[in-house]
């Protein structure tokens, strides 16, 4: 049948009538109730689903997203995206714990407890048993839970998965630094493995040594210690390494972070807005590789393939060809910090062609009469513009739009106009191509029109 786009110019309510399924072929689902066409009932259940859905985002986000991250528990990237998402609302993700973490994310005052079942290696059976074992009483140590959740959930992958994703990170004694806390836990736990397997055989068997008789009293049996001489504590970057590993992305922290300033000063292009760069233009970016592989070409020369990933988490595809990767490419390696310079290619999915690569801590910041020319990007969704005064838009409505137009990029621009007589403040959202690129050249030529600059995250 022919359907024609009408606009709909007014609606008409006709009472309440039974309807009738006309059973016509998707998409067009329509239903009719004495001649007239009615609501279609799919629609209206999901709009029902997307208002409940919208209203529980809205007013209760931490158990939103812990829905949302429980029922997305394999696939790391989907959780990493909502992750970076609720931190952007100044929602916590805490680490998984062997004494709070249920099988999926939990959700708690203002952050989101990481579930067990998402951690590397661990799987429904051993989830499973911590959950039973923990059930009577709290664990104390790594060594109690060894011999009360048994072999089932305390093989020695899923200790040390536990321990690398900061599973008994409350169990830290009181003042000690987290690094060595894990390095501490992870070297003892074939020894709490070993002791949790004797406990239950001699319970299993009912035997007690020839001290048994005096210690029945006792309400705990005591634990040796952990280990404490020999054992280097993690550095930060080894920490949060194997927190990754087991994870998937990085909770504690990002090695990125200690590079921050570093990063504006080297006018590094946010992988997320690479999208918005003309194509074929030369960017600058940093990240930590990930993927790393060396391949042959048809004539042997050996070329290097890898993916970067910045302190967002956005991602992007880089190669370089063997003439760069012969010349400026010694410093690629997995896992590594990395500057990367070259042309940004293709639609969708980018790829950028690297003629330079050099690891971060060797990059040098571009210099003007001594001090860092950079244009210090910013991270925000939105730039709020204040003209104080209707004099204001005329004196600076020009320069204000030059300036956001030299600037494009992927956030949204909102103007403030204050009318002090009626002391009333209109807000106005600019066109689509109006949107900039957050960064502090931008707000410094702002600033100086005379206008207010707010930024939003």
């Amino acid at each position: 049948m022919n359907v024609k786009k009408t606009k709909i110019v007014r609606v008409t309510p006709v009472g309440v009538e039974k309807t009738y399924n006309m059973e016509m072929r998707a998409p067009h689902h329509n239903y009719f109730v004495n001649g007239l066409l009615s609501a279609n009932s799919h629609s209206v259940a999901y709009a029902h689903v997307a208002y409940q859905t919208a209203y529980l985002k809205a007013h209760y986000p931490e158990h939103f997203y812990a829905a949302v991250m429980t029922n997305v528990t394999d696939d790391t990237a989907k959780i990493f995206k909502y992750a970076s998402e609720l931190r952007s609302q100044g929602i916590k993700m805490l680490p998984p714990d062997v004494n709070q973490s249920g099988p999926g994310f939990t959700p708690v005052e203002r952050a989101v407890r990481y579930g067990l079942c998402a951690i590397k290696g661990i799987g429904q059976t051993a989830v499973d048993a911590v959950i039973a074992a923990r059930q009577e009483k709290p664990f104390r140590s790594i060594f109690d839970f060894a011999e009360r959740v048994g072999e089932k959930g305390s093989g020695k992958r899923v200790l040390e998965s536990l321990v690398c994703a900061g599973a008994f990170d409350s169990l830290r004694p009181e003042g000690e630094d987290i690094h060595s806390w894990r390095a501490r836990l992870f070297a003892c736990v074939d020894r709490a493995l070993a002791r949790g397997a004797t406990a239950r055989r001699d319970r299993d068997s009912k035997q007690v040594d020839m001290f048994g008789f005096a210690n029945a009293g006792a309400q705990e049996a005591e634990e040796p210690p952990l280990p404490v001489t020999g054992v280097e504590p993690w550095t930060h970057k080894e920490l949060l390494t194997r927190e990754k590993a087991a994870v998937g992305f990085y909770v504690s922290g990002h090695p990125l972070e200690d590079f921050t300033e570093k990063i504006e000063q080297l006018n590094c292009v946010p992988i997320s807005e690479l999208s918005s760069v003309e194509p074929n233009s030369r960017v600058k970016v940093v990240g930590i590789s990930s993927d790393f592989v060396v391949r042959n070409t048809k004539k042997g020369d050996r070329y290097a393939m890898f993916r970067l990933e910045d302190l967002s988490g956005a991602g992007v595809k880089c190669v370089l060809w063997p003439e760069a990767f012969k010349t400026k490419g010694s410093d690629a390696a997995d896992d590594a910090m990395l500057v990367a310079v070259g042309r940004c290619e293709g639609e969708g999915s980018l790829t950028v062609v690297c003629d330079e690569v050099t690891a971060l801590d060797r990059a040098r910041v571009p210099m003007t009469n001594g001090k860092p020319t950079y244009a210090g990007r910013l991270r925000a969704n939105a730039l709020v513009i204040e003209f104080p005064t209707c004099d204001d838009v005329l004196r600076a409505g020009e320069t204000v739009a030059d300036a956001l137009l030299a600037h494009p990029g992927d956030c949204e621009v909102f103007i403030d106009l204050h009318l002090n007589e009626e002391n009333l403040t209109v807000r106005a959202r600019t066109a689509q191509f109006a949107r900039v690129a957050p960064n502090k050249q931008l707000q410094e030529t702002l600033l100086a029109a005379g206008v207010r600059v707010r930024w939003v995250e």
